[in-house]
């Protein structure tokens, strides 16, 4: 059985995806949702610490006094920060829900509840997506 993924979007929205076959890619900093931008960066720190600890990629004190993960946390403290400085060159995104029919997000992605949820498959997105390097299909939550 498929897993359904909705996109909520005004009635234009809706009729430009079906006449193009194509879902566009919204600047994230432009986003609504001022957390967005904030959740990634910190979603990208916690994948880098997580892999490191399962495959250490350096080995030996690299900053005096910081152990391997201290270090490696200060780097990407540093990567982080010229991120935000950029990031409206750096993150696009589409946004999806596992609900179909939620209250907030009629309001807030469906012109105030006079738009459209339309329905996708989760398998077949991520097949699609799987064809591309540079994007990636991920639960926010």
């Amino acid at each position: 059985m498929e897993t359904p993924l909705y996109h909520y979007c005004s009635n234009e929205t809706f009729l430009n995806i079906i006449k193009n076959k194509t879902i566009r890619l919204s600047d994230i900093s432009k986003s609504n949702d001022y957390k967005e931008t904030k959740w990634l960066v910190e979603y990208i720190e916690d994948e880098i610490i997580q892999r490191y600890k399962e495959d250490p990629f350096f080995r030996g004190q690299l900053i005096y006094g910081l152990d391997e993960v201290d270090a490696l946390k200060l780097v990407i403290k540093s990567i982080k920060e010229r991120m935000l400085e950029r990031n409206e060159e750096l993150f696009y995104g589409a946004c999806f829900s596992e609900e179909g029919d939620i209250l907030s997000q009629w309001r807030g992605y469906a012109d105030d509840g006079h738009g459209i949820s339309i329905g996708f498959s989760y398998e077949s997105l991520a097949k699609l997506i799987s064809k591309e390097e540079s994007i990636n299909l991920f639960d926010g939550l």
